[in-house]
């Protein structure tokens, strides 16, 4: 629920800011029951998911960048750790999968391209009994 702990953290600091509003919060009650509503439903909605976005690189960018030729899109969103183990989906199956790192980015182990992922997450840790 990290987008409603985000939220909340927000209000209590815009809070804290501003000594006349000590005894009540900032716009009214509805607005911020229904702002922390939208959060939890887009959490729900993910349900762990880390949501693929990329964009096509700009020859200003492959400039600037110095990027290869033969990189043609640059992901946008955050990204597992090299050799990480993960599952992902392209909106119809889903399937564990190892995340690597070398000179021109990203890659699966299972030759998937990353644009053609719709999302990925960390595989949960291996239950161990105390």
């Amino acid at each position: 629920m990290s987008r409603v702990r985000t939220r909340l953290e927000q209000y209590k600091a815009e809070i804290e800011k501003k000594s006349q509003y000590k005894h009540g919060l900032p716009g009214s009650a509805l607005d911020i029951v229904n702002t922390l509503l939208n959060d939890l439903e887009q959490d729900e909605k993910e349900n762990g998911w880390i949501p693929v976005k990329y964009h096509q690189i700009s020859e200003k960018e492959r400039a600037e960048e110095s990027i290869s030729k033969n990189i043609q899109y640059m992901l946008d969103c955050k990204m597992p750790d090299d050799g990480q183990e993960i599952l992902v989906t392209n909106g119809e199956t889903t399937w564990q999968d190892t995340s690597f790192i070398d000179c021109d980015g990203y890659y699966l182990d299972s030759n998937y391209d990353w644009i053609d992922i719709t999302a990925w997450q960390p595989l949960l840790e291996p239950y161990k009994e105390d």
